[in-house]
């Protein structure tokens, strides 16, 4: 009877440790948060589009999400824009040799509608995007940044 209540509180105690391990550093899983809310500078021109970049920024991103992978990770990011028909939605690097200062920034831009369109529901205008960054991009990066027009997010690790 002893050895079966020792065996019993063993595994309680062995399965208790392992649920540490799932929240720590440790794990590569929870090298990037969810997204959380960043500070936006606002402006009426665009001086920080890229060069030939025409695109809008979209109006909101609402999630930020990175999936690793082998050889790097995948950034998602979902935006809302003010009315139905944005298209050809993408994350857009601010700098092109990489990270800044830690921080991995990109501007989701994406084509308003060639004709006006209604708003209806936020579940019917949004836009999903995603990018591909490698493990040797991702060595100096502790922020990844998504920057629309009236917010931004950010995953840190």
């Amino acid at each position: 009877m002893t050895s079966r209540l020792l065996t019993g509180l063993c595994i309680a105690a062995t399965i208790a440790g392992c649920g540490r391990i799932a929240d720590s550093r440790i794990n590569p899983v929870n090298w990037f948060g969810g997204g959380q809310p960043a500070p936006v500078a606002t402006a009426a021109p665009d001086p920080d589009a890229p060069e030939g970049e025409t695109r809008p920024l979209m109006d909101q991103v609402t999630q930020l999400r990175i999936e690793r992978m082998p050889g790097g990770a995948i950034i998602h990011a979902t935006g809302l824009p003010p009315t139905q028909g944005y298209w050809e939605g993408e994350l857009v690097p601010v700098s092109d040799g990489g990270p800044t200062g830690g921080v991995l920034a990109y501007q989701f831009r994406a084509n308003e509608p060639l004709e006006a369109r209604r708003v209806s529901t936020a579940e019917s205008r949004y836009v999903e995007v995603a990018t591909r960054v490698s493990t040797q991009d991702l060595a100096a990066v502790q922020e990844v940044r998504v920057t629309a027009a009236r917010n931004a997010l950010a995953a840190r690790r």
